[in-house]
């Protein structure tokens, strides 16, 4: 069997990175969410007394749980990433191994959102036949 002519891992950072941003961002939009709701609540009197700070700090503990565990996984799930490039194919190991022929591809697109741009990072889509 041939070795492979280039082996890739991703860059664990350039994928955490932009990820725990974004989870970040979502925690923040939902505590702000939560505690408009409980403002309006009492601004018209659905509430009559102001929940304890108790509950905040309930809701803080349980975002940076989900925080933690949505790092852990994104760890786990990239540092068993393997791509082996050879000459007529590329191999996949990982979670789910696969090989794709490069006589089965017709077209190679750079696939970018707005963390990619700017963590100059992409996925590459390989359009089977």
């Amino acid at each position: 069997m041939p070795l492979p002519t280039y082996v890739a891992r991703p860059n664990i950072r350039r994928v955490m990175i932009p990820d725990v941003l974004k989870t970040i961002l979502l925690c923040a939009i939902f505590y702000a969410t939560v505690q408009l709701n409980i403002r309006l609540f009492l601004h018209y009197r659905v509430l009559t007394i102001e929940p304890p700070m108790v509950v905040s700090i309930a809701i803080i503990c349980f975002l940076v749980l989900l925080l933690i565990i949505e790092v852990l996984n994104t760890y786990r799930k990239y540092t068993l990433v393997i791509y082996d490039f050879y000459p007529d194919r590329i191999e996949l190991y990982g979670k789910s191994p696969a090989t794709l022929q490069f006589v089965m591809v017709t077209d190679v697109r750079l696939k970018r959102n707005v963390f990619d741009y700017l963590f100059r990072t992409g996925t590459i889509v390989f359009q089977p036949r």
